[in-house]
């Protein structure tokens, strides 16, 4: 999860944010994981 605030000092305003990347948990996780799986590279930790 990333978090930032950011605050414009122009207009006063302050805006939170969070962004949830769960790629890592579908297809394009599993996408990438079968060739290094296939490579000997074993399961990355997560």
């Amino acid at each position: 999860m990333h978090l930032a605030v950011t605050h414009s000092l122009r207009t006063g305003q302050t805006v939170p944010s969070a962004v949830l990347d769960n790629l890592g948990r579908g297809a394009a996780g599993a996408a990438v994981r079968n060739p290094r799986l296939i490579a000997g590279a074993g399961r990355p930790a997560d």
